[in-house]
């Protein structure tokens, strides 16, 4: 029985240029383009989660430098999914490099970004798909 992670070398074995990261963002992750610039919108105003640590170390999601001007929203979804398969004792660990204390090397997340970054945006990743008027409300006061 082919492993997950076999199956997707060989794929990418066969499929010369083929990023399955790309590929996951065109034809199965809803878009996203846009999501960096609401980001940086949603951390601008002091009601929101995290604001004092984005601001404190200058987080932001666009740059109009960019190629992609989304592409760190993208590695955030990623790394999220990533976690959610590798996660055993909390998302701080993903953060740790090294060996663990069984016969795997930890994550080492931190490779791609900081961690608060990361506690930044799944803070609010899911205001990307709402209207900003309910952006700072309560939970339980939002239809």
């Amino acid at each position: 029985m082919i492993k997950l992670k076999e199956h997707l070398e060989l794929l990418e074995a066969c499929l010369p240029g083929l990023s399955l990261a790309d590929e996951f963002f065109k034809y199965i992750f809803p878009d996203i383009m846009g999501h960096a610039k609401i980001i940086d919108k949603f951390f601008s105003d002091e009601r929101a989660p995290f604001y004092e640590t984005v601001e404190q170390e200058k987080i932001k999601f666009y740059n109009e430098a960019d190629v992609d001007l989304d592409w760190m929203v993208q590695q955030c979804y990623l790394l999220l999914i990533a976690a959610a398969t590798k996660t055993k004792s909390g998302v701080n660990n993903l953060w740790k490099c090294g060996p663990t204390s069984g016969h795997h090397n930890y994550a080492y997340f931190g490779q791609y970004m900081p961690v608060n970054c990361f506690k930044a945006f799944c803070a609010v990743a899911a205001y990307c798909w709402v209207d900003e008027r309910y952006w700072y409300e309560d939970q339980w006061d939002v239809p």
